[in-house]
């Protein structure tokens, strides 16, 4: 991967990030300009990328998820309001999936030791309210869940531009 891309992706993420954060009370208007935005430049690369490597090979892993992200910038782009209620009843799937099957699982696993059967019980229990809590306020835990991105963005941001400032560096070194 060409250290440009990576330094770019790393700095727009940061942004993203740094904007979820700071910005609490617009982060839903913020997410829908900006995460669509980040979807389609990060989609190219990937596509881009993907087409350099096929020789090696590594096409498959970049080109789909190009197209994918590209798909995904423009469906949150014409449907910004359906996005914030579809992140949140995705949110509340999630939660009743996870807590049915750890709640099930505390019942029906025998092998496991009864103190973390409970535990799973328990676990299952919260994880399920919790979606059902997602269902009764999609504002509010999206606005939870896009604070959480925010800082997801900004620890991700960092890391990918350190490793494109690395590849650089490393670059730099092969060329001389």
């Amino acid at each position: 991967m060409h250290p440009f891309v990576l330094i770019l992706r790393g700095v727009i993420a940061f942004i993203l990030g740094l904007v979820l954060v700071l910005w609490p009370g617009a982060t839903l208007t913020v997410l829908i300009v900006f995460f669509p935005i980040f979807l389609l430049i990060d989609g190219i690369g990937a596509i881009v990328i993907g087409r350099r490597n096929a020789k090696e090979g590594k096409w498959l892993s970049f080109v789909p998820m190009g197209i994918l992200e590209i798909i995904l910038a423009f469906l949150v782009y014409l449907w910004p309001d359906l996005t914030v209620v579809a992140f949140a009843f995705i949110m509340a799937l999630w939660a009743f999936v996870i807590g049915l099957g750890e709640f099930f699982l505390s019942i029906a696993d025998k092998d496991i030791n009864p103190f973390a059967r409970l535990l799973f019980a328990i676990g299952g229990i919260i994880t399920f309210v919790l979606g059902i809590v997602v269902l009764a306020y999609p504002l509010s835990t999206s606005l939870a869940a896009i604070w959480l991105f925010g800082v997801f963005f900004l620890v991700y941001g960092v890391l990918v531009f350190v490793a494109g400032l690395w590849a650089s560096m490393h670059h730099a070194k092969k060329s001389a």
